[in-house]
């Protein structure tokens, strides 16, 4: 159950950035990042700042830059996510990796220390006494 937080946002928007968005083939190995402008099909994940322009010169859209819009990165809530809970549940997706370091609630400062310092990919905060690893 630890894990469920991680189907908030950042999983289902990776996966499906990947998936549906930039259809990378499976057994592909990819780096889906935050925000970025590379070579190929550019895959920009993120919230709008309120009242944030996104530019793009013409010339870039001229020499073939796509630009889409995916929300969740297209996945569907009520189809999609199930099926991503139950590939977590057979062992077929690992979300393991994608938590560094879990903390209770009396100690959030240094969750935030260690995400500042780039010492922490993802930090499991736990409000109550429901900590497996404590």
């Amino acid at each position: 159950m630890d894990k469920a937080t991680l189907f908030g946002c950042g999983v289902p928007t990776g996966i499906g950035a990947a998936w549906k968005v930039a259809d990378v083939d499976e057994g592909s190995t990819v780096a889906i990042f935050g925000l970025g402008i590379g070579w190929g099909k550019t895959v920009i994940l993120g919230v709008e700042k309120d009242g944030a322009a996104f530019k793009v010169k013409s010339f870039d859209i001229i020499n073939g830059i796509t630009i889409t819009g995916a929300l969740f990165g297209g996945l569907k809530p009520i189809s999609d996510f199930p099926m991503l809970i139950n590939k977590f549940l057979d062992k077929e997706l690992y979300l393991d990796e994608l938590i560094s370091h879990e903390v209770g609630f009396e100690d959030i400062n240094k969750a935030f220390d260690l995400l500042l310092s780039g010492k922490s990919l993802r930090c499991l905060i736990w409000i109550h006494d429901s900590n497996p690893s404590s």
